[in-house]
């Protein structure tokens, strides 16, 4: 095969790559951004709205902080929830606070809230968990969304 011919066969092989969304050579793998915001509902057994925290999130550069702002709270008439926010390195809690525990009715806007580490490697996913404290004080009804720095979305759990 001829200089001319491998020249072809590796330009065709680099538009090939980067037609399926492959990154070129030498280029930066693209990354995803981070989840800017999340939505926890936790209801009844019967699907009745008990409480819903809702708001931003934002890491820091080096990962070792996730801020939460924005936040607002509705509780249902009758009803208590308690809210927690907790980070992860894979399944390793490496850092976590006790958000709020309310029983005041209606919407409610919370304080920016940070949550830090020391840990090496920072804030890989963080857990916003809301639970309602009327019924089981131990925590019957709960719901959580899992927010990956290395997803655009927060996930809720079961």
């Amino acid at each position: 095969m001829g200089i001319s011919m491998k020249v072809t066969a590796v330009a065709a092989a680099a538009a090939a790559a980067v037609l399926a969304g492959a990154p070129a050579a030498g280029a930066a793998p693209a990354t995803v951004a981070a989840p800017s915001g999340f939505d926890v509902s936790v209801h009844h057994a019967s699907g009745t709205l008990v409480g819903r925290v809702q708001g931003n999130l934002s890491w820091s550069t080096s990962g070792r902080t996730v801020i939460f702002t924005n936040q607002q709270l509705y509780v249902r008439d009758g009803e208590c929830v308690r809210g927690a926010y907790a980070g992860y390195q894979s399944n390793t809690r490496v850092t976590g606070i006790p958000g709020f525990e309310t029983c005041r009715p209606g919407s409610t806007p919370l304080p920016d809230l940070t949550l830090p580490t020391d840990v090496p490697g920072g804030i890989q996913h963080v857990i916003i968990d809301l639970t309602d404290v009327t019924h089981d004080p131990n925590g019957g009804a709960r719901a959580s969304d899992d927010c990956w720095k290395s997803e655009s979305v927060c996930r809720s759990r079961p």
